[in-house]
């Protein structure tokens, strides 16, 4: 009947009548449960975050897979949730992509469920160097790939990259002469949108 779904380790008690209506001796049986748990969810995962949340089936085991191969596993509480601590050697930085699944008390294996981690880890602040009232560049080191923005004391900004190396190299526009004492404020901001703390350099 469809109202009898078995979900496996149920014991099956098995008879055989005869016409006459003999019975025979009792066979048991034990159901092997080869069903797949559904996959677990998984909560937004951020490269601050310490752990690794979500649901599963209750006693499942549930494996969170890196990038590089290794693992760190975890049981689902008879809740349904899971929490599982992040090693400390495996700081994310963000936009890494974790697998996680949920193995059964038999082996069985779950659909996979991916999780892209959200970069909201600042830059660490850009270093400038000495800038004087004759420079024509502002530069210095930030992270690789992230926009360098030097404000002036008037509000306004300039705008330039951190090169693959590290260092970042931006004009001063002529309308921008310094006269000498001006403090302008570097700031680095990561393709998360994340922005580091200010570094001030007087001219």
């Amino acid at each position: 009947p469809i109202d009898k779904k078995l979900k496996g380790n149920e014991e099956l008690v098995v008879t055989s009548t005869d016409g006459a209506g003999n019975v025979s001796a009792e066979t048991r049986l034990t159901v092997k449960d080869t069903t797949a748990p559904d996959a677990p969810t998984v909560n937004e995962v951020t490269s601050e975050g310490t752990q690794v949340t979500g649901t599963g089936e209750p006693g499942s085991t549930i494996t969170v897979k890196f990038p590089d191969g290794s693992t760190v596993t975890g049981e689902v509480d008879n809740q349904g949730n899971y929490a599982i601590d992040l090693p400390v050697d495996k700081k994310l930085n963000g936009n890494e992509e974790l697998v996680v699944t949920s193995t059964d008390g038999a082996g069985n294996v779950s659909r996979e469920a991916k999780v892209k981690v959200k970069d909201t880890t600042a830059p660490a602040a850009p270093t400038v160097n000495e800038v004087t009232s004759e420079s024509t560049q502002v530069t210095g080191t930030g992270e690789p790939g992230s926009t360098i923005i030097v404000k002036f004391p008037d509000g306004s900004v300039i705008i330039g990259t951190v090169d693959n190396q590290g260092n970042y190299v931006i004009d001063l526009p002529v309308d921008k002469k310094l006269k000498g004492n001006e403090e302008l404020v570097i700031t680095s901001t990561d393709s998360s949108g994340n922005v580091s703390r200010e570094t001030k350099s007087d001219s």
